[in-house]
C-alpha cells in the first residue's frame, strides 16, 4: 500500500515518506498476553508505552471465527521516531500457534 496517496498528508501525524516505499510506520505483534509483551518491550528494549487498552479488533475476531464484539488487550509502544510503532495484540488462548509451512521462521524458532 502506498501511503503517499492515502488521505490528506497535511493532516497526517506520520513522517513524510521520502519515496513510494519507505520504512514501515507500524508493525503488529500478537501473542497470548499483550501486557507481558508490552512490558517486555518497555523494560528491555527502551520503547515508550503510549497506551494499553481493551478494544474490539474485528479483524482478529473474523480470522478466529469469533463474534465481532469481544474486547482484546491492545498495547501500543513507540520506537525511536514518532511514526515507528508496534501494536501489541493479545490473542485468546484458543488461538494457539500459527500454522507454518516447512522451513518458515516460526517453525525454526520453535525447534531451538
Amino acid at each position: 500500500m502506498n501511503i503517499n496517496k492515502i488521505g490528506d498528508r497535511s493532516k497526517s501525524s506520520l513522517l513524510t515518506p521520502r519515496a513510494a516505499i519507505d520504512r514501515p510506520f507500524i508493525m503488529v505483534l500478537a501473542g497470548p498476553d499483550a501486557r507481558v509483551l508490552t512490558d517486555f518491550y518497555t523494560s528491555n528494549l527502551g520503547t515508550k508505552e503510549v497506551f494499553f487498552i481493551e478494544t474490539p479488533i474485528n479483524v482478529i475476531s473474523s480470522a478466529q471465527g469469533m463474534p465481532a464484539n469481544p474486547l482484546y488487550p491492545l498495547g501500543f509502544v513507540r520506537l525511536g521516531e514518532f511514526s515507528n510503532s508496534i501494536e501489541i495484540d493479545g490473542y485468546p488462548e484458543s488461538t494457539g500457534p500459527r500454522q507454518t509451512a516447512e522451513g518458515e521462521l516460526v517453525e525454526l524458532i520453535e525447534e531451538q
